[in-house]
């Protein structure tokens, strides 16, 4: 039975707290950073940190270690500034110690990267990073080179990957969370038969059901920790769902 209503919770601890936007912060299993201006450059950079949440309070985050007061950070684009750091070898989300992307079969894997980022972008319930995320696996599935698979894998990939582009465009344009979680689902379809197919390499990948999504028809997704963490519900049912496969 779904019933609505108004929590109003205190908070544990009192004072002075440092607080900054959810916008600001990417997050995937336990980690969560930051990108935080270089003091003192000629030109503007920004580098990784990662920090130590709090309690989320509506659009924000309380920050219990890792910055302090007046140290300015990336608040909008972050995940465009992520990629680029990605790309250019630097530290970044989902590759800590930095080093150049490789090139090749792998990219799947830079793929399934940005799609962890789009997938906890539902998870916040946040339009605006779903589309930015949306962007990002845009581009990842662009740089997917394929070519050297023939005859019926090279087809299979090719119908895949029409799909995967279809459905990444819908997320990316809509303005409405619930149509991108619709797309998202046809998404995940597309994506788990991809993984399954090709394969990552030195990857554990997670395949969670949430039973009660979309009035109870369920839907799939794509997870890299088995600990749930529901995109189509977000906190208000954050660990609602299963792991129903494990690819390793």
């Amino acid at each position: 039975m779904f019933i609505n209503g108004t929590l109003q919770s205190t908070l544990k601890s009192t004072g002075k707290q440092l607080v900054v936007p959810q916008s600001a912060v990417l997050w995937t299993g336990k980690r969560s950073i930051v990108y935080v201006k270089m003091p003192d450059a000629v030109n503007p950079s920004f580098k990784m940190r990662e920090i130590t949440l709090g309690a989320s309070m509506k659009d924000t985050y309380i920050i219990a270690d890792g910055l302090t007061e007046g140290e300015e950070i990336v608040v909008n684009g972050t995940f465009s500034v992520d990629a680029s750091a990605q790309l250019a070898g630097k530290p970044s989300m989902m590759n800590p110690g930095g080093g150049i992307v490789s090139t090749g079969h792998d990219q799947l894997n830079t793929l399934f990267e940005q799609y962890i980022l789009l997938k906890n972008a539902f998870v916040q319930s946040d339009v605006n990073k779903v589309k930015q995320a949306a962007q990002m696996v845009e581009q990842a599935l662009s740089k997917v080179d394929m070519r050297l698979l023939t005859g019926d894998a090279h087809t299979q990939w090719m119908d895949l990957l029409a799909n995967l582009n279809n459905q990444i465009k819908q997320i990316k344009s809509s303005g409405v969370l619930e149509g991108q979680r619709e797309s998202f689902s046809v998404f995940n379809n597309q994506f788990y038969k991809a993984i399954k197919t090709f394969g990552l390499m030195g990857k554990t990948v997670y395949y969670q059901f949430c039973p009660m999504a979309f009035d109870n028809a369920g839907a799939y997704w794509l997870s890299e920790t088995e600990v749930v963490r529901n995109p189509y519900f977000g906190e208000s049912m954050l660990t609602c769902g299963e792991t129903k496969e494990i690819l390793k």
